[in-house]
């Protein structure tokens, strides 16, 4: 989606072009882009008919020619029904730990209540992260920087529910509510 939305937006570009947008508009920060994989992404979008090889571009005296690409009309398609998808689905992506925390109790409680601590601070790290990152990108649209700043503001919204969450267990914990004796944890 990322790859065919920049091309949507900005017009033919070349894989170089495309990672310096997704690092200016912080998009590998807020998806599962991975910026070393552009060229592979542009690979497979053009053997789907999603992207059209549109010519080539050298920086002068730099390096071997680039192929820029630009998006198709089936292109303009996956990207319509990828956003549309993308838009209305509510499944929650995996989290590790809600599986950490089913085998927690096959730890000792110590070790379970500095984990749940260590996993406050990192919470807190991110959310402070997060918003020098926000503060940080800069676009020329005004409409796009408002974007960027209300997805910013959902993964803050998540990390603070996430903080909120992990409290809660951290106090479960302390408690003695997660305790399972070995007849229990085989049943």
């Amino acid at each position: 989606m990322a790859v065919l939305g920049l091309l949507a937006r900005h017009g033919p570009q070349h894989g170089y072009q495309l990672r310096k947008l997704i690092e200016a508009q912080n998009i590998d920060h807020f998806s599962n882009v991975q910026l070393g994989s552009i060229y592979a992404t542009l690979k497979r979008a053009a053997a789907d008919d999603l992207v059209d090889a549109h010519g080539t571009e050298r920086a002068p005296g730099r390096g071997p020619a680039r192929t820029v690409f630009a998006i198709t009309d089936a292109g303009r398609h996956e990207l319509f029904e990828l956003i549309t998808r993308s838009m209305v689905a509510v499944e929650q992506p995996e989290r590790p730990v809600d599986l950490a925390l089913h085998f927690s109790s096959l730890l000792s409680i110590d070790v379970v209540v500095d984990l749940l601590e260590r996993r406050l601070a990192a919470l807190q790290d991110h959310q402070q992260a997060l918003a020098r990152l926000v503060d940080g990108t800069e676009h020329p649209s005004a409409g796009v920087q408002e974007l960027i700043r209300d997805i910013g503001e959902h993964f803050a919204t998540i990390n603070r529910a996430e903080h909120e969450w992990t409290r809660h267990v951290l106090a479960c914990a302390r408690d003695g509510g997660y305790r399972v004796t070995a007849s229990e944890g085989t049943a």
